[in-house]
């Protein structure tokens, strides 16, 4: 088991994403106990949700928890580890997600969380903090909507600052850059791209410090988003052809987040050709699902197909 294990997270780190799905579903087949079968079920969960493949990696994941809750005696610092990593999929990259869960369920998963976190101010609790700042984000309000929601905006950005103290004074880099992440994301569905931009531009601050390319590519990411909405075309080009070039390899995901910003920054410019080879590009990227891509990509296709009709392609636009 443990070797199938170690096979399986190695295959994830050489984004070998079949085979570590193949070495954690063999390791499920073999597992004695619930434990067993949770460690197997995480792994499987980790190699979709490196894939960006939300859905799977979600349910995958929140299964690993009500394995470990239905055992015997669940090690509670297990149960907040995974729910915190359940949850970034629904919360931190709905983007990912074909069918986001209902916002009460994604709650539920929340609470368990942080009802198991061992250590105050640890890194647990410092993940679920973020989360919470992440929740208008995941679940934005919506005026026509009486119920008050789960986590309010006032609520969400003390959890992000909190999460930012806290991620400090533990010296961890990657948790404060998260942290970060989440209080921008308080302010970019209220639509106030400066004060997300001066949060984005404290997370380049901390580039140098980050191994984790989920964050790096992610940091570059949305400060290309945040200077897109403002104006700044040029920049966003700049920061997403950063961000792109550092993940391409490794985080494909995390590249094609990159790319979406890339490809919308040269349509503002007028680079038409540009926009058609990145393009191209993310279907290579996206591989089998290039004919279903998960959302955050689809801006991509848009802007090609409005070039294609501007060019009078229209053959090729309809095919987009």
């Amino acid at each position: 088991l443990a070797a199938l294990l170690e096979a399986s997270a190695q295959a994830k780190r050489r984004v070998a994403l079949g085979e570590a799905k193949h070495f954690a579903r063999e390791a499920r087949r073999i597992a004695e106990t619930r434990v067993e079968e949770s460690s197997a079920v995480e792994a499987l969960g980790e190699a979709f949700f490196y894939g960006y493949e939300g859905d799977s990696a979600w349910s995958h994941l929140r299964d690993a928890v009500d394995l470990l809750l239905a055992s015997d005696h669940p090690n509670p610092g297990d149960v907040a580890r995974i729910c915190a990593r359940a949850l970034e999929m629904p919360v931190r990259w709905p983007g990912a997600m074909v069918s986001p869960p209902p916002e009460a369920t994604v709650a539920h998963y929340l609470r368990t969380g942080m009802s198991h976190v061992v250590e105050a101010g640890g890194v647990d609790e410092v993940r679920l903090l973020t989360l919470n700042a992440f929740w208008q984000h995941a679940f934005p309000i919506s005026p026509d909507d009486p119920e008050a929601p789960v986590i309010g905006p006032d609520e969400a950005l003390h959890s992000g600052e909190l999460a930012v103290e806290a991620a400090r004074r533990l010296g961890r880099a990657d948790l404060e850059s998260a942290a970060l992440d989440g209080v921008s994301a308080c302010f970019i569905p209220q639509g106030a791209y400066r004060e997300a931009l001066a949060v984005d531009e404290r997370r380049l601050e901390l580039i140098d410090d980050l191994h984790d390319l989920w964050e790096i590519g992610d940091t570059f990411a949305m400060n290309s988003w945040t200077r897109y909405h403002i104006g700044h075309y040029r920049e966003a080009l700049k920061y997403a052809n950063e961000g792109f070039s550092r993940t391409v390899g490794e985080a494909p995901s995390l590249a094609l987040h990159c790319l979406r910003w890339r490809a919308q920054a040269q349509f503002r410019l007028g680079n038409w050709s540009a926009v058609v080879e990145d393009y191209r590009l993310a279907r290579r990227l996206l591989e089998e699902r290039n004919d279903v891509p998960p959302h955050y990509v689809s801006p991509i296709y848009a802007a090609a197909a409005l070039v294609h009709e501007i060019r009078e392609e229209r053959a090729d636009a309809d095919a987009i």
